[in-house]
């Protein structure tokens, strides 16, 4: 059984249009529709957002990985040996070799700077 309909409620049902027509409602403007979604641009903010979330993600990889190599291993350096769990020796091994890549591109780097700044003068 439906509800009684009394003057001067709004209508209810099918009939009742979900977005305003031209000339109906408080204003007899519609809101207007972009032909297309417009692209929101990217923000700094949310570049470091989605860099933080990424980066917490492999921070709780990397402690993984740690605790299920904590088997210690002997490593002979030029120096001396040294006994370190498994997990340490590959990660400083790793940094150690980012690095031996990372300061020959720095200088090459810096060079290319320099030069453009003396063909701009």
């Amino acid at each position: 059984m439906q509800p009684e309909h009394r003057p001067g409620d709004p209508p209810v049902g099918p009939s009742v249009p979900l977005i305003p027509q031209a000339g109906q409602g408080e204003g007899s403007a519609a809101p207007p529709v972009p032909a297309e979604r417009e692209r929101i641009e990217r923000t700094l903010s949310g570049s470091l957002w989605v860099g933080l979330i990424i980066g917490a993600i492999l921070l709780i990889l990397l402690i993984v990985f740690i605790v299920e190599n904590l088997g210690s291993v002997s490593i002979e350096l030029i120096f001396g040996k040294a006994r370190t769990p498994l997990a340490i020796g590959l990660l400083l091994s790793a940094v150690i070799g980012a690095l031996l890549v990372a300061v020959p591109g720095t200088i090459r780097i810096l060079q290319l700077r320099r030069e453009l700044k003396r063909r701009m003068r």
